[in-house]
């Protein structure tokens, strides 16, 4: 038997098998599984680990079922994926359909208002709210929500504003208190610029502008109604808030448009990290170490944004995002090294060193993925997909919420986060399915605000007045007070702002100061994308792929769709793109004065020309008849953002695209084919599978000492197996764990080694957003190209292979060959004594646990009170997946 069939049995005490084939995997008659699988299988099912269920309300011991019925469904299924047929499908993913829940099924009914039905399966407790009427829907929406996630809710709410400190606490070491910083010099909004912007959605948008306005009005009535109910005791108050001696406030629309404020800036550094003012620190770093010509070169070689082995969305795209012409170098305001200071948003505290908030955030990479196969190559003759956001996990998951919403001429299924009524990632429609993965078209710049004084005396750092198109102008300065919970004291936020947006840090640009402000396409526009939504689950408008291209094209931000139906597969990169001076560099910082101003600026009602949705990049069953999609450029010409130093080879996303489109030169693609090559791509170590192979051939084999070709023996053995992070078929045990435990060691070394000799240290210990943006030097199994690139392409020219896009030097060894491998295989032998010194002797030949302290592991963040679970183990797969086969 094998080891997740076992584990089957041991966790149920059943076990159904028909044709040596698993049949069952919820402990229900095997007759009745029997029955089941007779059932044609769902066109779209998921699965959401660890799941979902209702409020907390007492002790942990009460969490429902629910929170967990679906984590064996995605913990098992890499270890079924040589059984895996398409009869087993629905014991690894649930029916996401529109069916009605069975009478034996229903875990409850609640029907809060007249006109609003909110049905509740047993098993996962995904509410199917039912509205007479569209406001009834979107009111059931916010209810249901309410009713599943009103402490995590609470918690995003006061996240988006700034203001966790006041809920939680100053945190461990000021953790809170720093994010609310960093938060608020970036979202820093009064009340009545959210209200301006809700008001937008009534007067700028036409009919759906207007009825997304309705929508989050209803939304927000629901929430508050469940929060009424608590209130009046009909509903028990979640144990989180009675922990804390808080009573649930209630929400107005203006929250919902705060947090999709803060879904245009969270994540991948797009609005929290340090983006051009790394960039230029970076360059001038590279220019005193190589020269104005040698560092202008080494920093496109790193930069990479054009390369031509980095995998696009698009191969083909003929679509153009930035000014043409030439870098106008009078444009560029470079940094002087080691003068920029971030800016603290925090000015007084009594209980914190106000120099705690001082520093960026760094996020973690993003990896929603999409793989879409298009009808041509299909085994059913008809689309194929599986994709799926990736949220991070959490117990119960802090933003993906599974939800079914149907009213008049409305029908949705899906993710639904916490900005609004519309579950728009990880989602279904009637006759259509999609999702998004986090894109990089530049939405923002950032200026160097010159800093001069009204008298005309000499301006320092602590100036507060700007140059703007011929005039002495101040800088706007707001400042807001919060208390801490518990009376434990108070703190003070400033917002300091430009004409082009709020003030990140200072610096000096050959030895004149100045500020530095983030532009942004959606700053004062963060309801700009609400309209879209409001129609896209809409039967009677989103029809086709075209008509999806059409409505979700229209979206500000920065996420990619994949949408896939019965006839078609689509992809569309939307997003507000900003048509840039002509001259201007976006990747570098710009000066402020006004002649670099984006085109037709408007400074009172920040409004600008930018890219026509018909111009964005889009397809429509493409030539190659697959999309694949995560994470990785859209097309030929799109440049890339400027916190995202990715491009390159080696991109993971080849993973997913290149297994299909061989397999398609042999036979059509099956379902089960494309959920295997979709998994195992979330279990490859991306770093061994692209760099190991050219590592090989440099560091050789024959010549070197016995204790280092045993190593490279356990490695080669590794890569020979796919470079797979998985369960071996001993239950707990990490295969291939030796080689596995030693090439987590080296990869660091490895890229010191490699590059430190020419870059310098500097710039490899800044990398990581320390404040460069090259990517981290730990980055993990899972990473998007970046340095695998960079080592990969260095390698190679090296060794003498034809190269596409040659950087403008040799690094390792400094172009020689002998040199670089003397470099790496010190790297090597000190990761060997590295790993001998963590496990002992036998590293080599020991068993590694798949799960433990300091293993790279799927972790679950505590988001409330029902616990903590175990960690599984590693994969990199979507937080909610969903598959389809439409018939």
């Amino acid at each position: 038997m094998k080891p997740w069939m076992r584990e089957v049995l041991a966790r149920t005490g059943s076990l159904c098998l028909a044709g040596g084939f698993l049949l069952s995997l919820a402990p229900v008659p095997c007759e009745a599984a029997g029955a089941a699988t007779r059932d044609a299988t769902p066109e779209v099912m998921s699965v959401l680990p660890p799941g979902q269920g209702e409020n907390l309300v007492g002790e942990k011991e009460d969490v429902s079922p629910s929170f967990t019925s679906q984590l064996d469904m995605f913990r098992l299924l890499p270890g079924a994926l040589n059984d895996l047929t398409t009869s087993m499908l629905t014991r690894f993913y649930k029916p996401m359909d529109f069916v009605a829940v069975s009478h034996k099924e229903i875990q409850r009914i609640d029907k809060p208002i007249p006109g609003v039905t909110i049905v509740r399966d047993k098993t996962y407790e995904v509410p199917r709210v039912f509205g007479a009427t569209r406001r009834d829907a979107m009111f059931g929406a916010g209810y249901a929500q309410a009713q599943s996630l009103l402490w995590q809710m609470e918690v995003n709410r006061h996240t988006w504003y700034g203001t966790l400190a006041s809920l939680m606490g100053t945190g461990k070491d000021g953790e809170n208190l720093s994010s609310d910083a960093v938060q608020f010099r970036v979202l820093d909004y009064s009340e009545g610029e959210y209200r301006a912007m809700y008001e937008h959605l009534r007067t700028e948008y036409g009919y759906w502008g207007r009825q997304a306005y309705e929508d989050l009005q209803s939304y927000v009535d629901g929430i508050n109604a469940y929060v009424a109910d608590i209130r009046s005791t009909s509903r028990p108050l979640p144990v989180e808030f009675q922990q804390r001696g808080l009573t649930p406030s209630r929400w107005t629309p203006l929250d919902v448009i705060a947090s999709s404020a803060w879904s245009h800036v969270r994540g991948l550094s797009r609005g929290l990290g340090s983006r051009e003012a790394g960039n230029a620190i970076m360059l001038r770093r590279l220019r005193n170490l190589f020269g104005e010509v040698g560092g202008d070169q080494v920093y496109a070689d790193l930069r990479d944004a054009g390369d031509p082995e980095t995998p696009r969305i698009i191969p083909s795209s003929r679509r153009f995002a930035r000014s043409s012409g030439q870098t106008n170098p009078a444009g560029l305001a470079l940094i002087d090294t080691g003068s920029f200071v971030p800016r603290s948003a925090l000015v007084s505290s009594d209980s914190t060193d106000v120099s705690a908030a001082s520093q960026f955030i760094s996020a973690a990479p993003s990896k929603s993925n999409a793989l879409l196969v298009a009808s041509r190559i299909s085994a059913t003759g008809h689309p194929l997909s599986i994709q799926g956001p990736q949220d991070k996990y959490g117990f119960p998951h802090n933003y993906d919420f599974e939800i079914q919403i149907v009213g008049p001429d409305l029908e949705a299924r899906g993710s639904l986060e916490f900005h609004g009524p519309y579950p728009y990632n990880g989602a279904r429609g009637r006759n259509f399915a999609f999702s998004g993965t986090a894109q990089y078209i530049d939405q923002f710049d950032m200026y160097a605000e010159l800093l001069c004084e009204p008298n005309g005396s000499k301006p320092t750092l602590q100036s507060t007045y700007y140059l703007y198109r011929g005039r002495c102008i101040a800088l706007k300065i707001r400042e807001r007070f919060q208390e801490l919970p518990g009376g434990a004291g108070s703190y003070m936020f400033r917002s300091i702002r430009s004409v082009h947006g709020p003030i990140i840090g200072q610096a000096t640009v050959n030895g004149r100061p100045v500020v530095l402000s983030q532009a942004r396409s959606t700053l004062f526009h963060e309801e700009a994308g609400l309209p879209a939504l409001a129609q896209v689950f809409v039967p009677s408008v989103v029809q086709s792929a075209r008509t999806f291209i059409d409505v979700m094209a229209r979206s500000p931000r920065q996420l990619a769709y994949y949408y896939v139906d019965g006839k078609d597969i689509a992809f569309v990169n939307p997003g507000l793109v900003p048509i840039r001076a002509v001259g201007m560099r976006p990747d570098l910082p710009a000066w402020g004065t006004g002649e670099w101003d984006w085109q037709g600026f408007d400074p009172k009602k920040y409004t600008f020309r930018s890219i026509p949705p018909s111009q964005l990049p889009s397809a429509i069953n493409p030539p190659d008849h697959v999309i694949a999609g995560w994470n990785n450029l859209p097309g030929d010409k799109w440049p890339i953002s400027d916190a995202m130093w990715i491009a390159g080879p080696g991109h993971r996303v080849s993973l997913l695209k290149d297994p299909v489109v061989d397999l398609a030169s042999q036979r059509l693609v099956s379902l089960v084919d494309l959920i295997r090559i979709h998994t195992l791509a979330g279990l490859t170590d991306v770093r061994a599978r692209f760099t190991y192979p050219v590592l090989r051939r440099v560091i050789g084999y024959d010549d070197l000492p016995k204790d280092m070709q045993a190593a490279i023996s356990v490695l080669d053995d590794w890569i020979s197996a796919g470079a797979l992070r998985r369960e071996s078929t001993e239950p707990g045990v990490l295969d291939h764990g030796a080689a596995i435990a030693l090439f987590d060691r080296w990869w660091p070394l490895l890229l010191r080694a490699a590059f430190q000799p020419v870059l310098g240290h500097e710039v490899m210990d800044e990398a990581g957003g320390k404040p460069n943006n090259l990517s981290a030097l730990t980055t993990g199994p899972g990473s998007v190209s970046g340095w695998i690139g960079f080592l990969s392409k260095d390698l190679r020219t090296l060794l003498g292979n034809s190269v596409q896009g040659r950087m403008s030097r040799m690094y390792c060894g400094d172009g020689n060959l002998n040199t670089c491998r003397s470099s790496i295989l010190t790297s090597f032998r000190t990761a060997i004594s590295n790993t001998r010194t963590a496990f002992g002797d036998d590293f080599l030949v020991r068993r590694y646990p798949i799960t433990c302290d300091g293993c790279v592991q799927t972790e679950f963040d505590v988001t409330g009170a029902a616990g903590r679970l175990k960690p599984i183990p590693w994969q990199n797969r979507p937080t909610f997946e969903l598959i389809t086969s439409f018939h």
